[in-house]
């Protein structure tokens, strides 16, 4: 799937490329300040390219950040569900 997306965004990464931040704030800003200025309309909207990149920023960051806690309320949910607890189930997946 990596492949995929490579293909369509325009082929993989260049080898000189710098790291990624352990930060997911940090790296958000980082990518952005990469990206440049944001062009907008004169109404304030972002146009619809910008705005798929900011959307793809904050997603991509938004879900580093939140791994951990989806992994261990996945790991709960999968138990409560294989023990055939629906409440349970359904009380961990509202936490999610």
């Amino acid at each position: 799937m990596t492949s995929m997306f490579s293909y369509l965004w325009g082929g993989k990464k260049a080898d000189d490329a710098k790291p990624e931040n352990e930060n997911a704030e940090l790296a958000m800003r980082d990518q952005l300040d990469d990206h440049g200025d944001f062009a907008c309309k004169l109404d304030g909207t972002l146009e619809y390219a910008d705005f798929l990149v900011l959307r793809a920023v904050i997603m991509r960051q938004s879900w580093r950040l939140f791994r951990p806690q989806r992994d261990e309320l996945n790991k709960k949910k999968l138990e409560a569900f294989n023990a055939r607890n629906q409440s349970e189930y359904v009380k961990i997946f509202r936490d999610g």
